[in-house]
């Protein structure tokens, strides 16, 4: 964690609900302090978190049916993205995402970012948009090291 600290800004993003649409089985507060104990423990932050709480399919016990539609913000669409780039100041073209599903790869290919998929997850495999990747690698570690200009090892 501490090696991302060279970088100016760090944004999270995270649209969860398809494991519980309409709900979190974990309360998300309880998530993001989670995520900002343990990286303060090294001395590092999240400058904010994204998320999206809507879901365009239906027929989920215990959704919300307020939530349930398609949106702007919602993979693969740019809507928080763009939110964050405006808020921050963030310069998408310089800007990395990094993610393990061509979800997450058109949604960097829409808001111009670099993209990095990692081979751990999905690792590409959910195949719901064509294409290749600008980069592929075994894990975040590795992501990590390609954005900083180290070392990697070749994905498998």
């Amino acid at each position: 964690i501490g090696r991302v600290r060279a970088t100016p800004s760090a944004v999270a993003y995270a649209d969860r609900w398809r494991r519980s649409p309409g709900r979190f089985s974990v309360p998300l507060v309880a998530i993001h302090n989670r995520l900002d104990t343990l990286l303060a423990a090294d001395h590092a932050y999240v400058d904010a978190l994204y998320y999206c709480p809507h879901h365009p399919d239906k027929g989920f016990p215990g959704e919300v049916p307020e939530l349930k539609f398609a949106c702007g913000c919602r993979k693969p669409e740019p809507g928080m993205i763009r939110q964050a780039a405006e808020e921050l100041r963030i310069d998408l073209a310089r800007s990395w995402y990094i993610g393990d599903t061509t979800i997450d790869m058109e949604l960097a290919r829409r808001c111009g970012l670099n993209f990095i998929l990692v081979e751990t997850g999905h690792g590409g495999r959910d195949g719901k948009f064509p294409g290749e990747p600008q980069h592929r690698v075994p894990d975040l570690a590795a992501a990590v090291n390609l954005i900083l200009g180290q070392p990697v090892a070749a994905a498998g």
